[in-house]
């Protein structure tokens, strides 16, 4: 899958994108369920891997449109994520 995306729509998606970890970690703070937890975590971990390569897209952009294709081989610490 390969999405493009404008500088401002890229943009745009990254600021909703930390609201949604935001979100997410209130959320999983606000818990008590671990089955519940454990959930959010994922969903969190997947937000934010997303996260770190549309900024990577961001930041490598020329001029051009940002253009952001998922890869499985990429791990988080190439995202910048530790």
């Amino acid at each position: 899958m390969q999405i493009d995306l404008s500088n401002e729509e890229a943009t745009t998606l990254r600021e909703i994108l930390q609201e949604r970890v935001t979100e997410l970690d209130r959320e999983i703070n606000n818990t008590d369920s671990r089955r519940y937890k454990g959930a959010l975590r994922e969903t969190e971990r997947q937000v934010e891997r997303i996260l770190g390569a549309v900024s990577v897209a961001i930041e490598r952009r020329d001029t051009g449109p940002v253009t952001w294709e998922p890869r499985d081989d990429v791990d988080d610490a190439e995202l910048g994520h530790s």
